[in-house]
């Protein structure tokens, strides 16, 4: 009966994701479709460490508590009923194995006790000044490779099926559904985003995994699985074991999601068990079922001698590999902190519109990749290891490929931590992300008395931060370009229209977030803006 319930609610939930995942996309007049965020919000591994980083829990993120609720009602069944990635792995490991079993039960191993150093990891860096929830955490991993990876390759699939199909006798009854499909679940342009081909690469490895070991990811690697398999260690769940009925045929270890161990009386293991049923329904002899009972955690209430809560197996990482975990986590933070980052040495990471200073950023970015999927420009990017460890694939503008579009407000919009503020269009059009500086030895009109006025054109502020200078240059006027610092907000796009192959003549670089006064020294040249 209970895996009856489950795979319906599997699936309705996997559906759910992936239409929330291609419907977190701009619909024009900065208007968004409604955002898969809501996965990340009742994630509780995004929750704990952002409050342990921020003290504060943004926005919906109390809704991260009411999976901490279930999971004491009903042990690790986020893992096993909607978490996306570990449905993914279930199918995944289903299409590469086939209906083929474990030559014997397949059982708690110290191996599983991984994933508990992994979730150590990950709070003890929280605390201590580094987030990496975003690199190990299954949601966001899901929606940034599936977003950011293979994302690109769907929407360049179907465009050019359908560019395929327009000049075809079919192509007029196609047109009507391309054209619905472009309105509503395609971007703006087509994107492309650094970083792709290893974020894609990387997910296809985490689920190949599973042809090495039913749901391998989730059983050793998860740090997710590892909190909600705590939590669901000291719940009220708990399979009863009818020793009198059971025939020894470990039928139920053979079929188990997890390792749970559902044929050892007494020895089951909340923390492994996926509740997906499927103990209980290859039992032939009924010895199997799901019940309610005492809450372990608040076992030093009981009476000595009370039967009313049954054993469950005690868990039992390891302490070594739990001391090792924690210590690694607070280590790792003050590390990463003081390592250096590489890209754009000029001035620093260009952040997104209105985004919180270096250090609250990086207390708050999970790294899931919706700003970068929402961008109509296709200008914010994974950052890479150049950008320093604490920043990897957190968002970042990169102008040669993008821009930022002088009217959206959507990055902010789906952010669901608050480390990219939601602005009202008024405040975007002044938010600053950089400073654009013309390169003399590059540019036409400058360098090779060639006239282009492209930049100025682009430009989009009001008045324009990029200001034509008449120059005479051999008995010809030539309109010479330079940067009003004063208006200039970096958005990129003078940048991304510059005609030239290569770098272009005109770059921006990061304002290091500029209110106030501040300097920049742009290859000698001085500029001071109020």
């Amino acid at each position: 009966m209970l895996r009856r319930v489950r795979i319906p609610i599997q699936i309705a939930s996997l559906l759910l994701f992936l239409y929330l995942l291609v419907r977190t996309v701009g619909m024009g007049e900065n208007r968004l479709g409604p955002p898969v965020r809501i996965f990340l919000e009742i994630d509780p591994l995004i929750g704990i460490t952002t409050w342990l980083r921020t003290g504060a829990l943004h926005g919906l993120m109390f809704l991260s508590l009411m999976t901490i609720a279930l999971s004491v009602l009903l042990g690790r069944s986020f893992c096993g009923w909607v978490c996306p990635l570990g449905t993914l792995s279930q199918i995944t490991g289903r299409l590469l194995r086939g209906r083929r079993q474990e030559r014997s039960p397949d059982r708690w191993t110290p191996a599983h006790g991984w994933k508990f150093l992994i979730l150590l990891f990950v709070l003890g860096g929280a605390a201590a000044g580094s987030l990496w929830t975003g690199i190990l955490d299954p949601i966001s991993l899901s929606i940034r490779s599936l977003s950011l990876g293979f994302g690109p390759a769907i929407e360049a699939i179907v465009r050019g099926a359908a560019s395929a199909l327009a000049g075809t006798p079919v192509g007029g009854a196609t047109d009507p559904i391309y054209n619905w499909i472009r309105d509503r679940l395609l971007a703006p342009r087509p994107p492309r985003f650094e970083q792709g081909m290893l974020l894609a690469t990387l997910f296809v490895g985490v689920l190949a995994l599973s042809w090495v070991r039913r749901r391998f990811w989730c059983r050793i690697l998860c740090p997710l699985g590892a909190l909600v398999g705590t939590v669901a260690q000291g719940g009220i769940l708990v399979l009863r074991q009818k020793e009198a009925l059971c025939s020894g045929c470990t039928a139920c270890t053979f079929h188990c999601q997890g390792a749970a161990d559902p044929d050892h009386m007494g020895g089951w293991r909340p923390s492994e068990c996926f509740v997906c049923g499927n103990c209980t329904a290859s039992c032939k002899q009924d010895g199997l079922a799901f019940g309610f009972t005492f809450p372990r955690f608040l076992s030093f209430l009981r009476h000595r001698g009370s039967s009313q809560t049954e054993t469950v197996a005690a868990l039992n990482p390891g302490r070594r590999r739990l001391l090792v975990g924690l210590g690694l986590g607070l280590l790792a933070g003050p590390v990463a902190r003081i390592s250096p980052a590489r890209a754009h040495p000029a001035g620093g990471l260009i952040r997104p519109p209105g985004a919180l200073p270096e250090g609250e950023f990086l207390d708050r970015c999970v790294r899931c990749g919706e700003c970068m999927k929402v961008c109509p420009g296709n200008g914010l990017h994974p950052a890479g290891l150049d950008a320093g460890p604490l920043a990897l694939w957190t968002p970042i503008l990169r102008p040669r490929i993008g821009y930022c579009e002088y009217q959206c407000t959507l990055c902010g919009q789906v952010c669901p931590t608050g480390a990219i503020p939601r602005l009202s269009p008024a405040e975007k059009r002044t938010a600053v992300l950089g400073l654009a500086y013309v390169d003399p030895g590059r540019c036409l009109p400058i360098a090779f008395a060639t006239p282009c006025i492209v930049c100025e054109e682009h430009c989009p502020t009001s008045p324009k931060a990029i200001v034509l200078e008449d120059v005479s240059v051999g008995g010809r006027i030539l309109r010479r370009p330079h940067v009003d610092p004063k208006r200039c907000i970096g958005c990129g796009i003078c940048e991304y229209r510059c005609p030239l192959d290569g770098e272009s003549a005109i770059r921006v670089v990061a304002s290091g977030r500029t209110g106030q006064g501040s300097v920049f020294d742009l290859g000698g040249f001085l500029s001071t803006r109020s």
